[in-house]
């Protein structure tokens, strides 16, 4: 799963200015509490609640997962005028796409889950962080 340890069922993709995004495992709990601690930093929840829009599981033409794509339904709720270091951002249609590294060659007939659930946008300082439930990634390894 091109490094990614995707061991739990939930995720958070935590998102920087001046570094790649990074993929963190999450309890159940954390997936649902008002702040979380992840590396070094205090996640606050953002009040947008646990659904911004769908989002896919970016894999190349190996099935490898190699980013995730947010199709953010309020596009007032996320920092769009904000760079982040392997983000596409596409703020007419609401889109992110978050690379975990530096492939880009997305296979987009394998990447259209249409997930949803427990995704929620919280902040700290310069960085953000998305939360993900992705049960059955777990079942790909």
């Amino acid at each position: 799963m091109n490094n990614i340890d995707v061991s739990s069922e939930f995720l958070a993709v935590v998102l920087y200015q001046h570094d790649a995004p990074r993929v963190m495992k999450l309890t159940a709990a954390e997936a649902v509490a008002p702040s979380i601690r992840l590396g070094e930093a205090d996640y606050l929840d953002s009040g947008a609640g646990d659904w911004l829009g769908f989002y896919d599981w970016l894999r190349n033409h190996q099935g490898e997962v190699i980013g995730v794509q947010q199709w953010v339904d309020e596009t007032s709720t996320f920092p769009f005028s904000t760079r982040f270091d392997g983000v596409e951002a596409n703020v007419k249609h609401g889109v992110l796409r978050i690379f975990f590294g530096q492939s880009r060659e997305v296979d987009e007939g394998n990447s259209c889950d249409q997930d949803f659930g427990s995704n929620r946008l919280l902040f700290t300082g310069e960085s953000v962080a998305l939360t993900f439930h992705a049960p059955y990634l777990i079942a790909e390894r």
